[in-house]
């Protein structure tokens, strides 16, 4: 499990490889962007678990009531829909990993956005948004782009090797999360320090 980490993050023990296709690749032989994008995905994972889990919390340590923050967790699973439906119109004129890169910048934009919120404002709305659109376009991205970049041959054994780290990085994140706030950090350093 710990060489997984490492090679997702580009830091695979020299002759680490992993069968694709029926093809053993040695991690360096992977383009670049590739393995950046699974690192960051792992990265990316630890904070966005913790966001599911102290959703409400996030938002009422940033200033908004117990029903604003109700209100805009509700919201996320309409954007998510509502994410996937404009990912639907899109689908057959855009590639997958481009669906994935802009859905990934959603993310982004989100924790950006949950960092930048004090009390119920634009940054509350503008993450929401970001939040559940790029959250729900990511699940169907999950499963498409893979099949773009790996074909489907042996995909399913390729999908359950790459999404370990991110499933381990979502195990703990919520407890170190909590952990960091017992031991007396801000919302937005522990949020820094998990991301």
């Amino acid at each position: 499990a710990a060489e997984e980490l490492f090679a997702l993050h580009g830091f695979a023990p020299d002759g680490f490889h992993v069968v694709i296709n029926d093809r053993e690749v040695q991690f360096g032989d992977l383009p670049h962007w590739q393995a950046m994008g699974a690192g960051m995905g792992s990265v990316l994972a630890i904070a966005f678990a913790v966001i599911a889990v102290h959703l409400i919390t996030l938002l009422t340590s940033a200033g908004l009531t117990a029903a604003q923050a109700g209100t805009v967790s509700m919201l996320v699973g309409p954007m998510q829909v509502a994410g996937r439906i404009i990912e639907l119109g899109f689908s057959g004129r855009v590639k997958a990993v481009t669906v994935g890169v802009v859905a990934f910048a959603l993310m982004l934009l989100a924790l950006v956005a949950l960092i930048s919120v004090e009390g119920f404002g634009i940054a509350a709305i503008v993450f929401v948004v970001a939040y559940g659109c790029g959250n729900g376009v990511l699940t169907i991205v999950k499963g498409t782009a893979p099949v773009e970049l790996f074909g489907r041959t042996g995909l399913g054994g390729l999908l359950g090797y790459i999404s370990r780290a991110g499933l381990y990085a979502k195990a703990i994140a919520p407890a170190s999360f909590s952990a960091l706030l017992t031991f007396g950090l801000t919302r937005n350093a522990a949020l820094a320090a998990l991301a």
